[in-house]
């Protein structure tokens, strides 16, 4: 338990954290623990195992629900900002700690400017003390709102100073020295350029109280911010102040984010003439700051979107033609696992941000090429924030289009493949393989089951009991998850047709066995030898449609629960069903 004083008792809060940084406040309730998810296993911030970055970014989101909440349901808020405040306190009782597993995948290089964003916000949001309808609750917030901002500002050992080990010193940016160039930009690894920009907000509501430190702290986040302005740029225009090849464009729109957020936040801010910046030089002095930055988000955001020389947007499904062959395994959907088979995506993802230009104004739009092509959710943060304060700036008037995304045409989710392995007088064999390619959404189904159709008639004719006939599995592809195979059933309304059903009563999708499926059977259907062997499967619903070679087999249906959900079925219990695709109803 975690006790924070004039606060109370809460427990740790309980954030699954698809990335590192990236976390699902929705789940604010009483009694969590603090989990992190990397490829399916949990891994717990604890007094023994602390993750100061982490668990400061889980406060930080749980103080912006709390916020957006405080009028809709304030008990929910108060929950959301007391277990905010919890984790805030934890992560900074273990400041400098960072999450890791074996390997250092996505391992943050430290935990500091997530404390710091962290604090900036939860003195942001407390509320001030003696505001209108003000009562014992958010007086005992206001009394604490102070001190989340001495964190970021108290010299000697405020979170700032301890940027990258050494950060700008609180005394040297109050006296208007050079104290921090900032190399990055708001991205998973570094939030510094934010808590730059909105410090200097709030700094700037102060009045005097911090001398020349507003100043200070607001000559970072301008240079930071016309960085991308005056920094390198590709021939074709694209900013490149954060000079990477691997995920350009996420530095790029988190670029855009920071600066606009400058630009809404000193909207009269004028550009001064510094000896160490080029500013004299491009003619940028004295011009009005935000209309610089908003000007040049506006570029770099159509040149993501398709004005740039090689006339493609970087938005999946945006313009006439954009980035294809993502990176990006629920897009692809592939049932072989593999990222060049099949060739096409199996889905769109709309509004989707690739990786972005990878050298000059080139790109490589090959699904293999990860570092050039891949989607992600720390790209697409940064240019859903860019795209939403170009919108706040140029959007006035402007309506989604009702219509978008366009609905997805049904295909086959479940289905049949299969071939005539061996035939005789006695038996048919049979491979039978049946494939799980759910999309709508991908699922497991351990219902499935197939049916093998067949006509006894010839049998009859000549006396042989049609319950004779048996079906015995030869070979399958998964021995410790065996076919079940039914006893001969006879069908109600058709004397001579007769089915056998093969159950899989286990998970699998896709079309390879490191995907856990699909599943096949080699089936031998037929009777024993009784010295009169006058098989005949030529006239049988199932083997009638089948060739040598693998292929479609709407002959052999698949059923869910029961219910037929590919192929056709003669008359048997009921009168003949055939699938047929489902409407698109939007």
């Amino acid at each position: 338990m975690i006790r924070i004083p004039g606060i109370g008792t809460s427990s740790p809060t309980v954030t699954r954290l698809a990335a590192p940084r990236i976390m699902n406040a929705v789940g604010c309730l009483q009694n969590f623990g603090v989990q992190i998810f990397v490829h399916g296993k949990a891994i717990f911030a604890t007094h023994e195992n602390p993750a100061a970055d982490v668990t400061a970014a889980a406060a930080l989101a749980l103080a912006l629900a709390g916020w957006h909440h405080r009028v809709v349901d304030p008990e929910y808020a108060s929950q959301c900002l007391n277990h905010a405040i919890a984790l805030y306190t934890f992560a900074k009782q273990y400041a400098g700690t960072k999450w890791s597993v074996d390997g250092g995948l996505y391992e943050s290089e430290g935990s500091y400017d997530d404390l710091g964003w962290a604090a900036i916000w939860l003195q942001e949001v407390l509320p001030v003390a003696g505001q209108p309808g003000a009562n014992a609750r958010t007086e005992l917030y206001a009394s604490h709102k102070q001190e989340y901002l001495d964190d970021l500002i108290v010299e000697g050992q405020s979170w700032m100073e301890k940027f990258r080990g050494t950060g700008p010193q609180i005394s040297c940016i109050a006296e208007g020295g050079s104290c921090w160039s900032e190399g990055w930009t708001h991205v998973w690894n570094s939030l510094r350029s934010s808590v730059f920009v909105k410090l200097a907000d709030i700094l700037s509501r102060s009045g005097n109280k911090y001398g020349s430190l507003p100043e200070g702290v607001l000559n970072i986040a301008r240079d930071d911010s016309l960085g991308w302005v005056i920094g390198p740029h590709t021939d074709g225009g694209f900013a490149k102040k954060v000079d990477v090849s691997w995920g350009s464009a996420r530095y790029n729109s988190g670029g855009q984010l920071v600066a606009l957020a400058f630009a809404n936040a000193f909207p009269d801010d004028e550009i001064p003439s510094v000896n160490d910046k080029p500013y004299d030089t491009l003619g940028l002095t004295g011009q009005n700051t935000a209309e610089v930055l908003v000007d040049c988000a506006q570029k770099q955001s159509e040149y993501l979107l398709g004005d740039n020389p090689l006339g493609q947007s970087y938005m999946m499904g945006f313009g006439d033609d954009y980035a294809e062959s993502v990176h990006h395994a629920a897009t692809h959907a592939s049932i072989y696992g593999l990222c060049g088979k099949p060739e096409e995506n199996n889905h769109i993802a709309y509004g989707a941000l690739v990786s972005g230009p990878n050298s000059g104004d080139s790109h490589s739009d090959d699904r293999c090429d990860f570092g050039a092509n891949e989607i992600t959710i720390d790209y697409n943060a940064a240019f859903l924030g860019a795209l939403a304060g170009n919108y706040a700036f140029h959007g006035d008037g402007q309506c989604p289009d009702p219509d978008f995304p366009p609905v997805e045409p049904p295909f086959d989710e479940f289905y049949t493949q299969s071939k005539i392995n061996t035939e005789g007088g006695c038996s048919t064999q049979v491979e039978i393989t049946l494939v799980n390619e759910t999309a709508h959404p991908p699922r497991y189904d351990e219902t499935l089951t197939v049916r093998y159709y067949l006509d006894a008639s010839e049998l009859q004719s000549l006396g042989i009991d049609p319950m004779t006939m048996k079906a015995d599995v030869i070979y399958e592809n998964f021995e410790n998850e065996p076919a079940i195979v039914s006893e001969l059933q006879a069908c109600s309304l058709k004397a001579h047709t007769f089915y056998f059903e093969l159950a899989y009563p286990y998970e699998f999708w896709g079309e390879q066995i490191k995907l856990t499926g699909p599943r096949t059977t080699l089936l031998d259907i037929g009777f024993a030898d009784n010295g009169s062997c006058t098989w005949d499967a030529s006239n049988d619903w199932s083997p009638a449609a089948l060739s040598r070679e693998v292929e479609k087999s709407p002959s052999i249906p698949a059923y869910s629960q029961g219910e037929l959900v590919w192929g056709a079925e003669p008359e048997c219990d009921a009168p003949p069903k055939v699938v047929v695709p489902p409407t698109v109803v939007r």
